[in-house]
């Protein structure tokens, strides 16, 4: 492909006779009117193909064309995404003050624009001038996100939970948070864990129990796993190692159990996607937000949420025992537009 860079007086004329002289296959790539006073017209950018370059010289100027088709694309890429950007502030300014704020701390606490567009554009269409008022903004604003974001919570029947998620997710700490959560409001409860590749973790367990007084199975072999399930009487929790294939034996030879998969707070709702459809013909329960201490903003959290189409069980907020929460729509209003309370600071920060 040659990029060329024609002039003509209208684009038009400048049209009609890049197909009469380079055929249809000459591809527009970008049109700018040109208001140079020495030459006032318009600037027609094509890529068209070029069979006379010699052998030798056509890789190099192969890739020098792509480089350059590629630089417009990306600069019209930008000017696309910058006029959106301008619509959108012109259109939030149609909102009363107290909307506009909202957008404001929305989009910088890590909301995408046109997410907290919707979510203020919502906000007025239920209110309208009451919207005026920031107190009454904020409680419909609490209620559109409770609407939007489904919340599911683990009840106290003895289904076994399965734990699960990419390596990092911390499927350990929070099986842990979990069972101390359950076992303080009175549930029995125990931990099985699978994990075959770090047998340190038996240690970590032991000392778990010690301190708390819930117990645990441990155990390599994935084999084990219905007979330790069906053998405890207690509500089970099921801490599965963090390597995928091991995962999936797990998830297979236990079908009848609820299944929480974990993120860290940063993870990409594609990547949930992608994780979650190695499950496919199994039931996953819901979703479970790790690590939100070690995110400095947290708008793309309820992003997230509000894009999944999956409820979401807990957060954990913390390296404490205690630090795991059901949200509700308060702790959703605070991801969306508040500084991040539970942020951890590194020492030397």
């Amino acid at each position: 492909m040659k990029v060329k860079r024609l002039f003509f007086e209208s684009v038009k004329d400048g049209i009609k006779r890049i197909k009469s002289e380079f055929g249809p296959d000459a591809i527009i790539i970008d049109i700018k009117e040109n208001m140079d006073g020495a030459r006032k017209g318009y600037e027609i950018l094509i890529a068209i193909d070029e069979e006379s370059v010699p052998q030798e010289a056509q890789s190099g100027e192969v890739m020098k064309r792509i480089d350059e088709i590629t630089s417009t694309i990306k600069t019209l890429h930008e000017r696309m995404m910058s006029m959106e950007t301008d619509t959108l502030k012109y259109r939030v300014e149609a909102f009363p003050a107290t909307l506009r704020a909202i957008y404001d701390r929305m989009v910088e606490n890590g909301v995408d624009s046109k997410l907290a567009f919707s979510m203020v554009a919502e906000v007025y269409g239920e209110t309208g001038k009451l919207a005026e008022d920031a107190g009454k903004a904020g409680y419909f604003l609490k209620r559109i996100l409770a609407k939007k974001i489904r919340v599911s919570t683990v009840d106290n029947s003895k289904e076994p939970i399965l734990v699960l998620g990419p390596s990092g997710a911390g499927k350990t700490e929070t099986s842990k948070k979990l069972a101390k959560k359950l076992a303080d409001s009175g549930v029995p409860v125990s931990i099985i864990a699978y994990e075959p590749q770090k047998r340190e973790r038996y240690n970590e367990f032991m000392l778990f129990s010690e301190q708390t007084g819930i117990p645990f199975y441990f155990t390599v072999n994935d084999e084990d796993l219905p007979f330790i399930v069906e053998r405890e009487s207690r509500k089970k929790i099921i801490d599965v190692t963090g390597n995928e294939r091991l995962q999936r034996k797990a998830v297979e030879r236990l079908k009848g159990c609820s299944k929480l998969v974990l993120f860290p707070a940063w993870t990409r709702p594609e990547k949930v996607r992608d994780f979650c459809s190695q499950f496919n013909g199994t039931d996953v329960a819901g979703l479970v937000f790790t690590k939100l201490d070690e995110e400095r903003s947290l708008g793309h959290v309820c992003a997230h949420l509000l894009s999944l189409e999956r409820p979401v069980y807990f957060l954990t907020t913390g390296m404490g025992i205690g630090d795991i929460i059901v949200p509700d729509q308060e702790t959703f209003y605070t991801l969306a537009l508040e500084e991040n309370a539970w942020r951890r600071e590194e020492k030397g920060q």
